[in-house]
């Protein structure tokens, strides 16, 4: 599989400044990567909120968009080469086709990218379409799935890149990362996935590939 920041990159991520700024400035702003951030029409900016809301709950919430509003105010004296796009699930993949036949691009990457996208393009354009997800997966799937795991009782959260299936978090396995839980604060612990989540983004660039240890998939496994 080709990789590395020599490739061609298409990144599609969410309309996030914490993402950007903290976390994954270094990988976005790589010459050969593309970013576009979309907003995604389908589930739409309340739905969105609401999902957030119930899963860190209101005093988190808040914390989330204080943190959210300082990181973009500190923006606005960076250099942006980004692209904001607001799409729907159906419209997805009529725009990566547009960009495939334009760009000779290797990886479509999705961090965070709200909509589907159709596994097939890797067949039709010849171009690796990964999805990198905060969770340990089979074990830990689906949106928030850091938190989900925190209130099961799991004692390991992680992040993992997998090739795009048509079953949401269920392709091949290309490479995880992993940390012991130590506490159940919800912020601080879903920002350590994201963290995590960048670092295996760069190591997957420089071709580090990882697998997780036996012992913690089958402790996952028992729960």
């Amino acid at each position: 599989m080709k990789n590395g920041l020599k490739m061609r990159n298409l990144i599609l991520t969410q309309n996030s400044y914490i993402f950007i700024h903290k976390y994954f400035s270094k990988i976005f702003n790589d010459n050969n990567t593309k970013v576009i951030f979309i907003k995604e029409k389908k589930r739409g900016i309340s739905k969105k909120y609401i999902e957030i809301l119930h899963f860190f709950g209101w005093l988190n919430f808040i914390c989330l968009g204080i943190m959210e509003i300082k990181t973009r105010l500190l923006f606005i004296f960076f250099e942006r080469k980004y692209e904001y796009i607001h799409l729907s699930d159906k419209e997805i993949n009529s725009y990566l086709k547009e960009e495939l036949l334009e760009n000779n691009f290797d990886n479509i990457i999705s961090i965070g990218c709200p909509c589907k996208i159709n596994p097939s393009l890797k067949k039709k354009f010849n171009t690796n379409i990964l999805n990198v997800h905060g969770g340990i997966l089979p074990y830990q799937k689906g949106r928030f799935s850091p938190l989900k795991s925190i209130n099961s009782g799991h004692k390991y959260l992680g992040a993992t890149i997998h090739i795009i299936s048509q079953k949401f978090d269920s392709g091949e396995i290309i490479s995880q990362s992993y940390f012991k839980l130590t506490n159940k604060n919800k912020i601080e612990n879903y920002l350590k996935v994201v963290s995590l989540s960048a670092q295996l983004v760069e190591s997957f660039f420089l071709g580090e590939i990882f697998k997780i240890k036996k012992n913690v998939l089958n402790n996952l496994e028992k729960i």
